[in-house]
């Protein structure tokens, strides 16, 4: 079959089914109107020879069936009247009902859009505790007559070099109970830092953007539990760690936009006064708050912090 074939049937079609639509649509109105039509033209046949007082008698003959009628007609009105308030009734109840399947379809809508943002947040997060995994592995600490220390134990000989360089030949092999100021500390973890910059700059500045992304998560959600996440961050953290971190935040330039996220999600909660020895005066650099539920190092703080401010205990 052509083309031309094609259309000139396709169009014989359309045309078919516009008519078959039109007698559908005006099947019923075209059966009364003829109907009513061809009654009068009977009636006007049939009673055209009559004189008019003969066409008046019979047309009295039929005042009762058109009281009838009207009365129908009024009792339909009236029906008419019914239906269409039982119908309202019902488009009512369903318009309640499709109102209660939208608010149940916008909780839904709302649920699945806060779990895919907790999971956005959650492939966020735990992408960066595997970059800080990484980072702590690419830690190493040279020693000359064998490999480098690698990874956490790098971290313990780092924070041993970080004390002697306090309490040792810088300041003249201080002996114990020396009691530091803190610019002789702030020099002393100033050259240290930069001697150890390629092995610890990376990982402050990853730990760091793991606790902004807490912080910043909380104050877009106020219902999100940040410190949740931050007690997981904090069980990653040896003791060691945590005292490159706290010398690094208390007084490295770098390192003080830091230390406001370490009070507030109190890092040094498992940090043992013991590792502060003879250093221990310095924990009132931080707030309270960074130590948590960690008694020996409150009561220590409260004790410090007392002795700065000139009253004895």
């Amino acid at each position: 079959m052509t083309i031309q074939k094609r259309a000139k049937a396709l169009k014989q079609n359309k045309n078919c089914i516009r008519l078959k639509r039109f007698w559908t649509d005006w099947k019923l109105p075209i059966i009364l109107f003829l109907s009513v039509f061809s009654l009068w033209l009977f009636s006007w046949y049939y009673l055209h020879d009559y004189s008019d007082q003969q066409r008046g008698t019979f047309g009295d003959m039929f005042g009762g069936v058109n009281a009838l009628f009207s009365g129908l007609a009024f009792a339909g009105v009236i029906y008419a009247i019914l239906l269409q308030r039982k119908e309202l009734e019902l488009q009512r109840e369903e318009l309640i009902l499709t109102r209660g399947e939208l608010s149940g379809q916008r909780e839904e809508f709302k649920l699945q859009n806060e779990t895919l943002k907790r999971q956005n947040f959650e492939d966020a997060f735990f992408k960066l505790i595997s970059l800080y995994n990484d980072v702590v592995l690419q830690v190493s600490c040279p020693r000359s007559d064998k490999p480098d220390y690698i990874g956490k134990s790098a971290m313990q000989r780092l924070v041993i070099k970080l004390e002697n360089r306090i309490k040792g030949s810088g300041f003249g092999h201080n002996p114990k109970g020396t009691i530091y100021n803190k610019k002789e500390v702030l020099a002393a973890y100033t050259k240290f830092y930069e001697d150890y910059d390629a092995q610890l700059g990376h990982y402050f500045r990853v730990l760091y953007r793991i606790f902004k992304l807490l912080k910043d998560k909380k104050e877009q959600d106020e219902e999100f539990d940040d410190v949740y996440y931050a007690k997981i961050v904090r069980s990653l953290l040896s003791n060691d760690e945590l005292v490159l971190l706290f010398f690094n935040c208390a007084f490295y330039g770098e390192g003080l936009k830091f230390k406001p996220l370490l009070e507030r999600y109190e890092v040094f909660d498992n940090l043992p006064l013991s590792k502060l020895e003879d250093l221990e005066e310095f924990i009132i650099e931080y707030d309270q708050n960074a130590y948590g539920q960690n008694v020996p190092m409150i009561e220590a703080y409260i004790k410090f912090e007392a002795e700065a401010d000139g009253v004895k205990l």
